[in-house]
């Protein structure tokens, strides 16, 4: 007899009772005992604590070794199978409900050795349940009957979820390969039929699971991360179906998805990669922005909607301020993103304000240098349109300006962006060989792909140019950036940035020599070798805003990230030219020197004559006012406008 069942008292059922199940312990087995020990105890609602107790006691008590099939292949119909697969259920259900009861201490003390065996006889049948659906799922075409599908998700599920939540502190956990499976396969099938009350139960068990549960759930989701990845999107598209006003049990779906993704999915890189393969960033923009959007409970329940929309849901706006390749930025701006900051905006939490902050400063003016995502980012600021009143009208001014900031960058780059794509098409190249000047289709050019600045009609100019021409030393200073950062850029962004810096170029040119001018009239000093390079300007970009700088500082540039790394560079191989430079929008532009890409410059004919009439300026400016006086910005203005008109040329290539 089975150890548990010396845990009970027996005697206290009535005589037939004990005979049955005393009948049931010793003799053979068979499907006919099963269907009469059920049926007994499942018609008898009221039964007292021990006589239910006794149903799960007797047929937990089979081994896997010694368990008859309850499924035969040979049956034709579902008809003939839904009774098979009632049985189990049932079993399991009871053994739920006693587990249910016991923990919440409404039937008074449970023996401990009792509870823990009864767990784990419960995800024995849990096990054959599950297996004997699976099959029934392979032969037949129809579906189980709806009611099984309901008592085996709905009932088993939410009873397990509220046991797993009660579980005494001093309880082993229970076997996580069998629940994880479970939940997985049930999370499937929930979703294939719209079961909508297992969807729930389902959605409770999520906000258990651990890192290290989630590789047992990926296997009953398909076997794969991708496969669970979908399943996460395919829930949340489920619920953007749902018409509002959305339900409250609903909304807790995506509360419990904030707990599987953040406590779990944080800590698996394998899970975070198939998310965003399978595009869930643009997806969970979409579902928060829809939650909140015209929905009465989410307006009445602003405690529940804040827990969905947090700083803390996956990381989401570390992500977006950290991401690892471009591509996932595109995908945030397929989605609502500025629909999304708009509501958060209006969240009176200091870490939600400092992450919208962070975007709206920092983050999203990088993103508008990029080819790649500034279309996605304006549709996205054209789609929220309807939500800038009101979010407006109740954020603080902080917010306000930095809206306006970025709404004016958004547009001044896109009115570039226009005139790019009007250049690019055709896309046309030049021969970098001096000796060829063969111009045509940009495709069929091949690209320097140590610099990716040149392009040569052939392979034979390519070889030329690199040996004899001299673009082996240039390709080797610029091209600092290693392979691995050079994937994380597309070849329409950095082309695009050539066209940011002309255009910044030319707007800025004459009040940059201005500051040329100003400073050349000063000799440098000998313990600051850097200011031996007063023509040099640089250009940065730290938070998407043109930035620059000019040679003979007081202050040592080369104290400044990213400054600094290419300054010596600069220096230690004798050039002159501007720096051109952009962190990535992954990095902390103070924390890292990487760059998107450095732009080298060559001096056209004339340039070296603007110069030595710069000199001459400075000199005669100097002369005039003294040796200590400075001339003021305006004067070296004119006197750079003039010469600039003299000579007609322009004194920089951009390569």
């Amino acid at each position: 007899m089975h150890q548990l069942f010396r845990l009970t008292q027996l005697e206290r059922l009535p005589v037939y009772h004990r005979v049955r199940a005393r009948r049931a312990l010793n003799v053979d087995r068979t499907i006919a005992q099963f269907v009469d020990f059920t049926q007994l105890f499942a018609v008898r609602l009221h039964s007292s604590f021990d006589t239910l107790l006794l149903l799960p006691i007797y047929w937990a008590a089979l081994d896997p070794d010694h368990a008859e099939p309850l499924y035969n292949a040979s049956h034709s119909s579902i008809q003939d199978v839904a009774p098979y697969l009632e049985r189990p259920l049932t079993t399991a259900k009871a053994i739920t409900a006693i587990l249910s009861r016991a923990i919440s201490g409404t039937t008074g003390g449970m023996p401990l050795e009792a509870l823990l065996e009864l767990w784990n006889r419960l995800w024995f049948w849990v096990a054959v349940i599950d297996e004997l659906f699976h099959d029934v799922d392979f032969k037949f075409t129809q579906r189980p009957l709806a009611n099984l599908l309901k008592h085996r998700y709905i009932t088993l599920a939410s009873a397990v979820s509220a046991i797993l939540r009660a579980m005494p502190a001093n309880t082993p956990p229970p076997p996580s390969p069998q629940l994880w499976v479970f939940v997985g396969r049930a999370w499937v099938d929930a979703l294939d039929n719209n079961v909508t009350t297992a969807l729930r139960a389902v959605c409770r068990l999520l906000a258990e699971v651990t890192p290290e549960n989630l590789p047992d759930m990926a296997l009953g989701a398909g076997g794969s991360w991708d496969a669970l990845a979908r399943l996460v999107i395919r829930h949340m598209r489920w619920i953007m179906t749902q018409r509002p006003p959305l339900a409250y049990a609903t909304l807790e779906q995506l509360v419990s998805f904030k707990a599987l993704l953040r406590d779990a999915a944080a800590y698996n890189p394998d899970f975070q990669k198939a998310l965003f393969a399978a595009g869930f960033i643009p997806e969970f923009i979409g579902a928060a922005v829809y939650v909140n959007g015209g929905n009465d409970i989410a307006k009445s329940a602003p405690g529940l909607v804040s827990q969905l929309l947090d700083v803390t849901f996956f990381n989401i706006f570390h992500l977006l301020t950290h991401a690892q390749n471009v591509g996932i930025l595109i995908d945030a701006c397929r989605g609502p993103l500025i629909g999304m900051l708009l509501v958060h905006a209006v969240i009176p939490q200091e870490d939600v304000q400092a992450a919208v902050v962070h975007l709206l400063q920092q983050s999203l003016p990088r993103w508008t240098l990029y080819a790649s995502i500034l279309p996605g980012l304006n549709a996205s600021l054209a789609a929220a349109r309807s939500l800038v009143p009101q979010a407006l009208a109740q954020a603080d001014p902080q917010f306000i300006q930095l809206w306006n900031n970025l709404t004016g960058l958004v547009h001044e780059r896109m009115e570039v962006y226009t005139a790019f794509k009007q250049r690019e098409t055709p896309r046309t190249a030049a021969c970098a060989n001096r000796h060829c000047v063969k111009i045509g289709p940009r495709h069929e050019f091949t690209q320097c792909s140590g610099c990716s600045a040149v392009y040569y009609c052939s392979k034979p100019c390519q070889r030329t140019d690199y040996l004899e021409g001299g673009h082996r030393a240039d390709c080797s200073r610029w091209s600092f950036h290693s392979e691995a950062e050079r994937q994380k850029f597309r070849t329409v962004d950095r082309r695009f940035f050539r066209a940011l810096i002309r255009d910044d170029y030319a707007r800025h040119r004459e009040l940059m020599y201005a500051r040329v001018l100003q400073q050349i009239r000063r000799p440098a000093p000998e313990h600051q070798p850097y200011l031996h390079l007063p023509r040099m300007i640089g250009f940065l970009y730290p938070l998407g805003r043109l930035q620059w700088s000019v040679g003979h500082q007081d202050a040592d540039p080369t104290q400044s990230k990213p400054y600094a790394p290419l300054l010596g560079r600069l220096v230690e191989h004798d050039a002159e030219g501007f720096i051109v430079a952009i962190p990535l929008v992954a990095g902390n532009h103070e924390e890292s020197p990487t760059l998107i890409q450095v732009v080298p410059v060559r001096r056209r004919a004339g340039a070296n004559d603007i110069h030595k009439r710069l000199d001459a300026i400075a000199e005669s400016l100097r002369a005039d006012e003294g040796d200590s006086a400075q001339p003021t910005e305006e004067e070296c203005l004119q006197a750079v406008r003039k010469a600039l008109t003299e000579v007609d040329v322009q004194e920089w290539e951009i390569c």
